[in-house]
């Protein structure tokens, strides 16, 4: 578990949103440092601010 900012945050990292840990399938720049990411069972979602994310390069694509 780590606190990435927007522009930490990579495909294939978890963050939870709406109680529920979610795949980052997909990222783009958006204004201001924010970035938009594409979550895996929940579409876009803008990332504004720090937040805590979930990393396992070793996990093969498992939920946290």
């Amino acid at each position: 578990m780590l606190l990435d900012t927007p522009h930490a945050v990579r495909e294939g990292d978890w963050v939870v949103v709406v109680g529920c840990a979610r795949r980052v399938r997909a990222q783009a720049a958006c204004s201001a440092g924010s970035r938009v990411l594409e979550l895996e069972g929940y579409g876009k979602w803008v990332l504004a601010a720090p937040r805590v994310a979930y990393r396992r390069p070793s996990a093969g694509g498992r939920a946290p």
